[in-house]
């Protein structure tokens, strides 16, 4: 054999055993292309199952806020309230009585410590030394609820203490939207704050889905003098102080049972209710004409 015909053998023996390997790494590289399409798959799969998890955790936070908000109609939250620095003075705090004492000599109200009913209160949040944590009260009777809402709003400027009924979410969310309500109202628009939504021309707007444009910035809140007026109105315009009685949870109960008489008087002569329930109004009596007449014998 020539040194030719041996050299051209060596070559085919080693194109063979290339021939070999290249089929191996062919097959290793489909076999790592599947496990990666599989990898790919169980990836989309992972992600799309995180996806419906953070909408039903989404949806689930809401509704837990939805829940603390109803769960809270009879509730009130009160700030600024002195608290004492020790333990046992902090335990032996009577907050129904403070609440009484603020709504009697601050806001006026005749009799609250007897009155106004207060189920339980209680502090909220981790104590820090030097400050104030908010009280909570869970009240009776909703009416005394809407009764110090209102005197507190009447006596805003004379008090040092704020009241809230919503829970901390919704107070944040209300926060982000207030400046857009402002912005809007002053530009003509209509706009309401209803709880953690804000309605802009019918349009529902809320703290995860914000009007187009950037932030408006609120305007400072004007000064309220000892009347309750604002001190920037000139003083021909401010109206002297009402001179009304004192109001209690009786009066203001009455006053709200005679709105309710009205608004029911008011909802059964729509034109609605008369068409599904008629009112027949009534007829004067028939007159009696007919003779009695007696038959000859």
């Amino acid at each position: 054999m020539s040194t030719f015909e041996a050299r051209l053998l060596e070559l085919e023996t080693s194109r063979a055993y290339d021939s070999e390997e290249t089929n191996d790494i062919r097959a290793k590289l489909s076999d790592v292309e599947g496990k990666l399409r599989s990898e790919n798959n169980l990836s989309e799969k992972l992600s799309n199952e995180l996806n419906q998890m953070k909408l039903e955790n989404k949806n689930v936070a809401e509704e837990l806020v939805d829940i603390k908000t109803k769960s809270m109609r009879d509730n009130l939250i009160f700030f600024d309230f002195d608290e004492q620095s020790t333990f046992n003075s902090r335990k032996s705090e009577d907050c129904c009585a403070k609440i009484k004492m603020f709504c009697e000599k601050d806001l006026g109200i005749l009799d609250a410590s007897s009155s106004i009913k207060i189920d339980k209160a209680h502090r909220t949040g981790k104590f820090t030394p030097g400050s104030k944590r908010p009280i909570v009260a869970k009240l009776n009777f909703y009416q005394d609820k809407l009764l110090i809402k209102q005197m507190v709003h009447e006596k805003r400027g004379n008090i040092t203490h704020r009241v809230a009924d919503q829970s901390k979410e919704v107070q944040d969310r209300r926060r982000i939207l207030i400046p857009y309500m402002v912005a809007v109202r002053s530009q003509g628009k209509q706009a309401s704050l209803v709880a953690d939504k804000l309605y802009i021309n019918n349009t529902l707007y809320t703290a995860n889905k914000l009007a187009p444009g950037p932030p408006p910035e609120i305007p400072p809140r004007r000064p309220y003098s000892r009347d309750g007026r604002s001190t920037t109105e000139p003083s021909s315009s401010r109206r002297p102080p009402a001179g009304r009685p004192p109001l209690t949870v009786a009066s203001h109960a009455a006053h709200q049972a005679a709105n309710d008489t009205t608004d029911r008087r008011r909802r059964m002569t729509s034109p609605a209710v008369q068409r599904k329930h008629p009112i027949i109004p009534p007829t004067s009596p028939t007159p009696l004409t007919s003779r009695i007449t007696l038959g000859s014998n």
